[in-house]
């Protein structure tokens, strides 16, 4: 009862919760934020649970739908666009909605759904001027002018970030931004300077939107700011210093050198002279000449540095004069064109007065020379035609006519001629007698004036290319007439008239000169000049087409994936004309390959298989000017596609079904079979073949061959797979099935066949014999001999070969049937073992000339009796005759056609040409004609038949004007034999009314004015352009208003007055019309500001009524906006501002006249947070001696605390390439790269988080967020052990080492980890002199784990030698050597070394080693010991054999040695003298002598003792004898008793057996003692 009680209860409260979570209405999220451009009709990210509810308000437009996505929620579906710069009733911009959404049982929520801004819309730039004056000295940091854009958008999608693009010399303040509109200041970056660009044109950019998204817009602003030019160049030089300046031998201190002259470009001002100090040239300060102080004493070179000075602005110039010492009949220096020649004459300038129309002179002119003509007479320059010099004596020449009826017909006024020698130059100036003055006179008159110029600079402009014309004039102050010249470099090009006009004497190329900077001089009749810069700037002409950089770009692409190329040309036009925008003439179907305006080709992933067989595409990138008219170039791209393994090989067939007709013996071919692959190179598309029965292999052209075991019986019945496998990385692969004796049988093999062969088809190439056993798979064709009668058989083998695999016949000669009528030919046929003979004999059949055959021989005709001559009776068929082409096509008009087509005709127009195009003469299917076109971009075709060309595609004028066709026909339908001819077509393009004007003003709704401006007052500037007519077509503007009208200088102007118009924004469209009709339109809106306010309401101008203002968070602003009111005269201090809080606006109030201004203040979300790890550090492993992109592990996530998500993304990097993030985004960890942990264990890495878009600022923390991992490298066992020697010795002392006795340990290291250690053990037996030992029964044992040897047993023999191991945990193992040596104690020696014990234990080896080489032997180390002041080294020596050898010996060669070994043993270590070295002395051979005969003689004492003592021995022992027999006698024989030797008498014999102790014998007479015994 319990328990059904509580299961009720259970029910219960299940149908309770049930019901309440029925009821319960679920919106996640609650807050939903929408980007605008969500498309229409798409799902919003919000579930609404349960799925039967509905929106009872906050969607008035019906923006959303309810709609199912499964059985129990739902979501919201937008219907309609969004807008988050939709400007509300309350003047706010953006988008909002409040949603109440209504479930079952009367359950309501609230779903808040906020429209967030995308970039939509770009900035626009309002009251931005496009020119600019500004001083060439202000300086760097002055303001010129204000910058502003307005952009509708939200956030940061409404704030441009500006930036200057091409000029360095300007730059941008920082922007401010409020309620869409963002101003900046143009600042002044470097110093500016009129002579060196007078002119900056740039541009100045407004982006908008996020830098790091593809959401942002770009606006270009041009400016051209004009340099004003003040009064800081320094003087120029006119004298030519490139050249060297002589100083003759004859000349004298003081005499004048040269002569400088130099000129103040901006003031005219006087110019002081100076020379650096030096002993031989000294410079006239105010003339300019240089004189000679000291005559240089050879002819080096002469530098000196002179110098002028303005005397207006103190701006100095330096240059350098060389000179050098030179013959007085050394050639002069060529006299540069802008430097004056010495004066030759007594005034620099004559005046000669002609009469008119006589061709004489009023007055004889005399000139008076400066030097004597004797040397030289003057040239005459000029005229030399018309008049001549007359000497008259050494110091005169008169100017005389030679032809006056030439002179009297010529208008020779202000002509001039000129008198030059090398000593110098003057000049003579025409004068018609009618405009003589009455005080002509041949000697110019002094004058008061000096001429001076009306400027101190002359600027004209001369266009490019053009055909001399006047420039402009200067003007001169005088009182009287001046000459003009100009001078300077390249002032041949120009020409100045009397009146000052100056003109181009030949077309300028831009491209190599600029501009000139020359002197115009004017001289008066006294010879005094005025001197004026002139500048002549050259006005480029789009006269130059794009040069590319290559003619030819090349670039490779791997298949299936995107690559770019940049092309690059370059225009030596300036402005529009030198802008190139890039395209490709004509893009190939079916292949991702544009360019961008900008010289950007992108190739999308190509397929190298479609290509074909070639890997190439070729591409004709054009590069066009923006010029009028355009000029273009063209490069050509290849683009070389490399082939992948993207495709598996396919099987002919599935499925092979192969027949047997023999027994097939293991090498025999049963079959083939084919499989392809459509990669197009090798190894891609090398196919191998793999047998799935091992009975079988399959070679590489498809043969499947029986492998055996045995013979592969004809019924045998079987199948297997055959695998197909590419060479290509990674491989591809396929299968099909063979299937042995299913269906199909071998066709029988023929022995003796015939075939034919034409004697036509011998000639050239090699020619095919069909035969019928050809093909025959598995079979190999041989031709064992070839015969023809009348040739033997090795000349008619080279007329024929075979394919031994497919058993193709080929020619290889021609054959001449005259010759032979037939070829035989023995074949052998063989597949594996078994062989078929054929006989194969070919008929040639004589087709080179064939004789004409009429088809009817006989032929009955009948011809009436009044046909004439000539009348054709019949036509008579003949075959055998062969027709040819003789004769080519041939074009009419001479192969040129030119046609003119309307830009408006209708697709199918038909060019008005003489069809057919071509005609042939010959007769027959020869004269039939084809055609086809190349050249043309496509927009018309040709009909192949009849040559009728049709327009396909529309034309351009403004485009393309003509279109260049290049015609090819041939005859005979372009089979062989054919003939091929060109003609070129010409298409012009009439240009037809069809583009509509274009208003290219962006600011016209931002125009404004005061209200008390003048009628014919300008507002601005409208610029409209129409394309057609080249760009010169007329257009008529009408404005549509009553105020405001469109002059035809396109001016907007003011024609009634505005006043009452105070604070309206008078808006209207301009409509621009054409010739044709075709219009354009465009709004305009002026605002009309009062001129003054009259104690109204105050006018607030800024800020704007409902503007937004955005400001960033956690910044402390000294003021947040600043309210601007209409200034007004003495009444500004009357207007008073207060904050209404409740209603959120400004009041601005002048006495009780308030104006209202509502405000929205928007909190920007700054990116004040960096990204920051949870933890300090991060531990992960890597897999030793893996290779290839692998991932490495998770590290913990960064966070960032902004709140907008494009403040929160996070990247993250590391600080060393052995590891990388694959995904800068995602917080894991990869590497591409191999490890050794033997070489380190462990890396240590710092990773850092940062903000993706690097714009984050945190100012108390760091921007980065860092973290250090550390990276385990896990181990691999890919070491082996390694001894620490190969061949360990020891020496052990006889009888010291006993059972379990230590002897030498050997070592081993592994530089990978072995948990369980490396272990030891001997391997093989231990030898000995005298046995060889196993393991078992060795005297020598190993510890497995230390490798510590022992002894088992007393080690006996001289020396044990035996192999040790030592293996690793993965098996790998290293052996040495030991050889233990037993010696005793005379086998060793001590040698005694002066050295410290450290040092002698250090170098042990070296000198054992160094011991060896001094004495021949193995020298080992047995032990060493230290003692107070040497040490001591105990060792023994063994031979090559591994004998012990003799330590005297030994010894004795270790000190008499003299090898260099034994001379380091005693300087470096200090080895004593083991015996003293002294000779042994000549009577050592008789103390040797003395020695022996004293041994002799001892021995000889030593002998006779013993005898005596022998003796007495056997006389006691006697004794002894005799007195023990009366106690127990033996007798010792084989029988019977035998009597005892008397001399010694009976030995006792002790009985083994135990018998009773004898009783004690008698008393006796005599004592025995038995110690004598």
């Amino acid at each position: 009862m319990s328990q059904l009680f509580k299961f009720s209860y259970f029910l219960i409260l299940l149908g309770c919760l049930k019901g309440t979570d029925s009821a319960q209405l679920l919106i996640e999220p609650s807050f939903l934020l929408v980007e605008e451009d969500w498309p229409v009709g798409t799902h919003l990210p919000v579930t609404i649970c349960p799925k039967n509810v509905k929106i009872l308000s906050g969607d008035p437009a019906s923006y959303f739908t309810v709609v199912k996505i499964n059985e129990t929620c739902s979501t919201l579906q937008l219907n309609l666009a969004l807008d988050a710069d939709k400007e509300n009733a309350d003047g706010l911009r953006g988008q909002s909605f409040s949603l109440v959404i209504a479930g079952p049982k009367k359950s309501r929520a609230t779903l808040e759904v906020q429209i967030v801004d995308v970039n939509d819309n770009s900035p626009q730039f309002s009251n931005t001027p496009s020119s600019f004056e500004i001083s060439e000295n202000a300086e760097i940091g002055t303001d010129i002018f204000k910058v502003t854009t307005l952009d509708p958008d939200t956030g940061i999608s409404g704030i441009s970030r500006f930036s200057v693009e091409g000029d360095s010399s300007f730059t941008l303040a920082k922007r401010k931004c409020s309620s869409g509109k963002c101003s900046t200041q143009l600042r002044l970056a470097k110093k500016l300077d009129f002579e060196e660009k007078p002119i900056h044109t740039f541009n100045i950019t407004a982006k908008d939107g996020d830098p790091h998204s593809n959401r942002t817009h770009t606006v270009a602003h041009t400016v051209t700011i004009h340099v004003k030019n003040e009064n800081d160049e320094p003087p120029k030089f006119l004298t030519d210093f490139s050249q060297v300046f002589p100083i003759f031998k004859s000349t004298k201190p003081g005499d004048i050198i040269a002569k400088l002259e130099a000129i103040d470009v901006e003031n005219g001002a006087e110019i002081q002279f100076g020379m650096k100090e030096n002993e031989h040239l000294k410079i006239d300060s105010k003339s300019g000449n240089v004189l000679l102080k000291k005559l240089p004493t050879d002819d080096a070179l002469i530098t000196v540095e002179l110098y002028a000075t303005s005397s207006k602005n103190g701006k100095s110039k330096t240059v350098e004069m060389k000179l050098r010492l030179m013959n007085d009949e050394a050639t002069l220096p060529k006299i540069a064109e802008n430097q004056e020649k010495p004066e030759l004459c007594e005034f620099p300038i004559y005046e000669a007065h002609l009469i008119q129309g006589t061709g004489t002179f009023s007055t004889p002119l005399k000139i008076k020379t400066l030097k004597s003509m004797a040397e030289e007479k003057p040239r005459l320059i000029g005229g030399s035609e018309s008049f001549d010099l007359n000497v008259i004596d050494d110091f005169h020449v008169e100017l005389k006519v030679l032809n006056a009826e030439k002179v009297a017909s010529q208008v020779l006024d202000s002509a001039q001629l000129l008198v030059k020698s090398q000593s110098g130059q003057c000049r003579i100036v025409l004068r018609s007698a009618a405009q003589m003055t009455p005080k002509a006179s041949p000697i110019a008159q002094k004058l008061k004036i000096i001429p001076k110029f009306e400027k101190s600079e002359y600027q004209f402009q001369v266009v490019e290319n053009r055909e001399p014309t006047v420039l402009g004039e200067v003007k001169v102050i005088s009182d009287g007439p001046v000459t003009y010249e100009i001078l300077g470099e390249n002032g041949e090009k120009f020409q100045i008239s009397n009146d000052g006009e100056i003109q181009n004497l030949e077309p300028i190329d831009r491209e190599t000169y600029e501009k000139f900077e020359l002197i115009v001089k004017a001289t008066d009749l006294n010879g005094s000049s005025g001197k004026s810069q002139l500048i002549i700037h050259v006005k480029d002409e789009n006269d130059n087409s794009p040069i590319f950089d290559k003619e030819h770009y090349f670039i490779t692409v791997d298949e299936g994936k995107s690559e770019k190329l940049k092309i690059t040309a370059t225009d030596a036009d300036s402005g529009k004309n030198g802008q190139i925008v890039y395209s490709i003439d004509q893009k190939i179907d079916n292949l991702p390959i544009d360019i961008s305006p900008d010289g950007m080709l992108f190739i999308g992933a190509i397929d190298r298989e479609n290509m074909g067989n070639s890997n190439e595409v070729n591409l004709t990138v054009t590069a066009s000017d923006s010029g009028e008219p355009k000029r273009s170039a063209s490069a050509t791209v290849t683009i070389r596609v490399k082939d992948i393994n993207d495709n598996s090989p396919v099987f002919s067939n599935s499925r092979y079904s192969i027949p047997l007709d023999a027994n097939i013996s293991p090498g025999g071919i049963i079959g083939r079979l084919e499989a392809t692959d459509a990669d197009s190179t090798s190894p891609n598309n090398y196919v191998t073949y793999t047998s799935g029965d091992p009975k079988f292999t399959v070679s590489d052209s498809g043969e499947i061959l029986f492998t055996g075991p045995g013979t592969l019986e004809k019924s045998a019945s079987l199948e297997f797979n055959v695998t197909a496998q590419d060479g290509g990385d990674p491989m591809n692969s396929a299968n099909a099935l063979v299937v042995i004796n299913e269906h199909r049988s071998m066709k029988s093999i023929e022995n003796e066949l015939t075939t034919q062969i034409n004697s036509n088809d011998t000639g050239g190439e090699k020619s095919e014999i069909k035969w019928l056993n050809a093909g025959m798979p598995g079979y190999t064709y041989e031709i064992i001999r070839a015969s023809a009668d009348g040739f033997s058989d090795s000349e008619v083998a080279t007329w024929i070969s075979i394919d031994s695999k497919s058993g193709r016949i080929y020619t290889l000669k021609k054959v001449d049937p005259s010759r032979v009528k037939q070829i035989k030919l023995h074949i052998s046929m063989r597949k594996g073992k078994r062989e078929v003979p054929v006989e194969l004999i070919i008929n040639v059949m004589d087709t080179d000339d064939v004789t004409p055959i009429y088809s009817t021989p006989t032929r009955k005709l009948s011809v009436t009796e009044s046909a004439t001559l000539g009348t054709t009776v019949v036509d008579m068929p003949v075959e055998g005759i062969k027709e040819q082409n003789e004769i080519k096509p041939i074009f009419k008009n001479s192969s040129n056609f030119a046609v003119s087509l309307l830009e408006s005709s209708v697709l199918g127009t038909v060019l008005d040409l003489p069809y057919p195009l071509a005609t042939d003469r010959d007769s027959s299917k020869f004269s039939t004609l084809k055609y086809s076109m190349t050249g043309d971009e496509g927009y018309f075709k040709i009909d192949e038949s009849n040559s009728t060309i049709r327009l396909v595609a529309p034309l351009d004028f403004e485009t393309q004007r003509v279109h260049s066709l290049s015609i090819k026909c041939v005859d005979n339908q372009g089979r062989e034999p054919h003939h091929e001819v060109f003609a070129s077509v010409t298409v012009t393009v009439i240009d037809v009314n069809d583009n509509a004007p274009v208003i290219h003003n962006t600011d016209l709704t931002h125009l404004s004015i005061e209200e008390d401006a003048q009628v014919g007052q300008v507002v601005t500037v409208l610029v409209i352009s129409d394309s057609d007519e080249g760009g010169v077509q007329k257009t008529e503007i009408d404005v549509n208003s009553t105020l405001f009208r469109a002059d035809s200088d396109k001016k907007l102007v003011v024609i009634a007055s505005l006043k009452g118009h105070a604070g309206q924004r008078i808006c209207s469209t301009v409509t621009a019309t054409d010739v044709g009709g075709l219009r354009a339109t465009s709004p305009y809106c002026v605002t009309v500001y009062p001129a003054k306010n009259t104690h109204h309401n105050p006018l607030v101008i800024t800020p704007k009524q409902n503007s937004i203002h955005y400001f960033d968070e956690n910044i402390v602003y000294d003021e947040l906006l600043k309210v601007k009111v209409l200034e007004e005269d003495g009444d500004i201090g009357n207007v008073t501002f207060r904050l209404d809080e409740m209603f959120k606006k400004i009041l601005a109030c002048r006495i009780n006249n308030c104006t209202s201004t509502h405000l929205f203040i928007s909190v920007n979300d700054r990116n004040d947070n960096c990204p920051m790890f949870p933890k300090q550090d991060v531990r992960l492993t890597v897999l030793e001696n893996e290779k290839g992109k692998r991932q490495v592990g998770r590290i913990p996530a960064a966070l960032d605390s902004d709140f907008h998500s494009d403040n929160t993304k996070v990247c993250y990097t590391t600080d060393t390439p052995l590891f990388f993030f694959s995904d800068p985004t995602l917080p894991i960890l990869f590497t591409n790269s191999s490890f050794d942990r033997e070489h380190k264990k462990q890396h240590q890495i710092s990773i850092t988080a940062y903000d993706c878009h690097l714009s984050c600022r945190d100012p108390h923390k760091p921007i980065n967020g860092t973290i250090v991992a550390l990276i385990d490298v896990l181990d691999i066992n890919d070491n082996f052990p390694k001894f620490s020697e190969k061949i360990y010795t020891s020496t052990v002392v006889q009888g010291h080492v006993t059972t379990g006795s230590h002897i030498l340990t050997v070592q081993a290291t592994d530089l990978d980890e072995e948990p369980e250690g490396l272990k030891y053990s001997i391997r093989g037996f231990v030898r000995s002199p005298s046995h060889s030992f196993v393991a078992a029964e060795s005297p020598i044992s190993i510890d497995k784990s230390t490798g510590e040897l022992s002894a088992t047993e007393i080690l006996k023999d001289s020396s044990y030698s035996f192999t040790v191991v030592v293996t690793d945990g993965a098996g790998h193992e290293d052996t040495a050597s030991v050889v233990i040596s037993v010696v005793t104690y005379a086998q060793q020696t001590e040698l005694v070394f002066d050295a410290p014990f450290e040092l002698i234990m250090k170098n042990e080896k070296k000198i054992a080693e160094n011991l060896s080489n001094a004495t021949g032997l193995q020298t080992i180390v047995d032990k060493c010991r230290q003692n107070a002041n040497f040490t001591l080294m105990l060792v023994h020596f063994m031979d090559i054999n591994g004998q012990f050898v003799n330590v005297d010996r030994a010894v004795n060669l270790l000190m008499s040695s003299s090898a260099e070994s034994r001379r380091e043993l005693r300087s470096v270590y200090g080895l004593r003298e083991a015996f003293p070295p002294v000779p042994i002395p000549s009577k050592v051979p008789q103390y040797i002598l003395i020695a022996v005969l004293l041994f002799f003689v001892i021995s000889i004492l030593s002998m006779c003792i013993w005898c005596r003592q022998r003796n007495n021995y056997e006389r006691k022992l006697r004794h002894i004898s005799a007195q023990a027999s009366t106690v127990h006698t033996v007798t010792l024989g084989r029988g019977g008793k035998q009597t005892c030797n008397p001399g010694y008498g009976e030995i006792p014999i002790i009985s083994r057996h135990h018998h009773p102790p004898p009783a004690p014998p008698p008393p006796t007479s005599a004592d025995l003692q038995s110690t004598e015994l």
